[in-house]
């Protein structure tokens, strides 16, 4: 069966209980997360594509991000990670998934055929890289294992590469207080909490809205950046202005008086996700302080899942976090980039 592909600059244009009839539930995808997405990528073009029935019932849907230097590469050299992110800026990637979810962005409609959706739409998403000049396509089949819609478990990409990132790691809420979550965990995670409690005794913890002067928020953010090879925030103060947007809450560590750890929490509908990590690294135990923080406010906004994005995998999985594979399916758009691949590839540079 064919059907009517049509693309939109804003999820603005789409009636939102359409939208919400093909993304039900899953985490990150609904209208007000989209709305966020815009206002802090407000540069970045993007595009909305719909498959409609001839009267207009929506079947599938999915978003599009052209973008130009906000792309973490998984390349284990930060010289050559830096390199590559001079060439992105130049010649952008174009992706099709969910910003700072990192999800697949691809719907369809219960009983709806991938076959008839995945060719246009990967044809409209090729077009739209040529436009572009960019250097690579990729599509993120990252899905979450429960509310997401079944049918995309059926997607496939012919020509394109698949490549396995580090897992999400999430929280499954399901406590009524942090007393009773703390209760849950092994003897030895509760006392490595008492522990760390004791190590940050005077590092205070607070929740709520933002008070400190936006320069030493960034500093701290891009101390996380630099430590772990990330390009720059540039989204950081447009997410700390639109946070309205997703019930954003604001978590600070001060120690005497000095900011030393911050992060956003934002979301809605059930799902949080920690965003905006800052840390003074040389004050010991922050992370695990921000982390204890992020869950207890969760649990007291009645949140069922919390996201925490990757690594520490040992320390998250004592608290209870729960992996989700992530994968995309990319593909080299011209013979440059197709060259640097197999030559990160050869040398084993990628993580």
């Amino acid at each position: 069966m064919k059907y009517q592909l049509r693309s939109y600059s804003s999820i603005l244009e789409i009636d939102p209980a359409a939208w919400h009839s093909l993304t039900q539930n899953a985490p990150f995808q609904d209208y007000q997360w989209h709305r966020f997405c815009e206002e802090i990528y407000h540069q970045t073009p993007h595009f909305y594509v719909t498959f409609e029935e001839s009267d207009g019932t929506l079947v599938a849907c999915a978003s599009l991000w052209v973008y130009g230097e906000q792309v973490s590469l998984p390349i284990a050299s930060k010289t050559i990670q830096w390199a590559a992110q001079k060439m992105i800026r130049h010649s952008p990637v174009v992706a099709c998934e969910i910003p700072l979810a990192q999800f697949s962005s691809i719907h369809l409609a219960a009983g709806v055929d991938p076959a008839n959706i995945l060719p246009p739409l990967t044809e409209f998403t090729e077009e739209l890289a040529r436009q572009n000049r960019a250097s690579f396509v990729y599509f993120n089949d990252t899905v979450f294992p429960t509310g997401q819609n079944p049918q995309v478990d059926r997607l496939w990409f012919p020509n394109y590469v698949p490549y396995e990132f580090p897992p999400e790691y999430y929280l499954p809420i399901e406590w009524p207080d942090f007393s009773n979550y703390l209760a849950s965990r092994s003897p030895s995670t509760q006392k490595d909490y008492r522990r760390h409690l004791n190590r940050t005794k005077d590092v205070q913890l607070s929740v709520g809205e933002i008070s400190q002067p936006i320069a030493p928020i960034l500093e701290l953010i891009q101390n996380v950046n630099e430590k772990h090879g990330n390009p720059e925030t540039f989204w950081a103060e447009a997410a700390i202005k639109h946070q309205h947007l997703v019930n954003g809450t604001w978590i600070t560590a001060t120690l005497h008086g000095r900011l030393v750890g911050c992060g956003l929490l934002v979301g809605n509908e059930g799902n949080h996700r920690l965003l905006l990590l800052g840390m003074d690294y040389e004050v010991w135990g922050i992370y695990f302080r921000m982390m204890y923080t992020a869950i207890e406010t969760a649990i007291n906004q009645g949140t069922k899942r919390l996201f925490a994005g990757t690594g520490s995998a040992q320390f998250k999985s004592n608290l209870g976090f729960q992996p989700i594979p992530s994968k995309i399916y990319y593909r080299p758009q011209n013979p440059l980039f197709r060259w640097f691949v197999k030559w990160i590839e050869r040398r084993d540079l990628v993580n």
